[in-house]
């Protein structure tokens, strides 16, 4: 047994090999990045989307080791895991410096979100997102279910939304819905992924209430509600408002009625 361990050790240096000499190579390249960054009076949007590439693509690459790793060995490796992990959340955390994570859907020049739209393509913003909640749902596939790498997956999932929805620029967006405008379908598909984003998250700190019976796990969940009947209210979907008025009373009734039990 210890044999064939050994075997299929060397088997997936082998198979693995080419992406584990690019995550050695985009490392020189994030340590470049960094010092460079850290030489900069001002750093803008375009700077973040730098390092936004190169930490997406370093956790891409040990997604692909583990996938090597699974089909060697049929399990995943929790070491490669928790790399694509870290260099997931260091993603995320250069989508909040360029969208933040600001709650609220009225904002003026002085807010950042005016200057990453006036700077990034708006799609280039979408993508960049979808492309870090990819990879989250893929880790979230393979940490234990309610361990603390699932919860931690999930918090970093809730600022990934706050993040998604501050990609859209809401003083265009409405007009820019119209049938007659360029890629509209597009624009619809990525708002559309953007609402099930929400209601997925709201969803998982509903469970999480479940198991921990801490108020701000219910708290989070009804934030990210909260944040998605103000997106109906943008819209103008009536019908979707006021299912999400029912849910947000429900969820609400439930903590208060838990209260009273303890």
């Amino acid at each position: 047994m210890e044999k064939k361990s050994i075997t299929n050790h060397k088997v997936f240096l082998r198979k693995s090999a080419g992406y584990r000499n690019m995550v050695d190579k985009l490392l020189v390249i994030e340590r470049k990045f960094l010092k460079e960054l850290d030489a900069k009076d001002v750093r803008g949007p375009l700077d973040c989307l730098e390092g936004l590439r190169i930490t997406l693509s370093i956790a891409s690459y040990y997604i692909a080791q583990n996938e090597i790793y699974r089909s060697v060995f049929t399990n995943s490796n929790e070491s490669i895991l928790k790399s694509a992990r870290k260099y997931l959340a260091l993603s995320i955390d250069y989508l909040i410096k360029i969208y933040s994570t600001d709650p609220s859907f009225v904002y003026d020049e002085r807010d950042i979100r005016h200057q990453a739209h006036a700077e990034i393509d708006e799609f280039m913003g979408y993508k960049m997102v979808t492309r870090t909640g990819f990879y989250l749902e893929y880790l979230n596939t393979f940490f234990e279910p309610q361990s603390r790498w699932q919860w931690n997956i999930l918090d970093l999932s809730y600022e990934l939304a706050l993040v998604f929805k501050n990609s859209f620029n809401f003083k265009t967006l409405i007009q820019r819905l119209d049938l007659r405008e360029n890629n509209v379908y597009e624009r619809k598909l990525y708002l559309n992924n953007l609402k099930m984003h929400l209601n997925e998250v709201a969803d998982g700190f509903r469970v999480k209430y479940e198991i921990t019976r801490m108020s701000i796990d219910m708290d989070k969940a009804i934030r990210t509600l909260e944040i998605l009947r103000h997106l109906h209210l943008a819209l103008a979907e009536q019908k979707d408002i006021e299912a999400q008025n029912r849910k947000i009373e429900l969820w609400q009734a439930k903590v208060i009625a838990d209260q009273k039990m303890s």
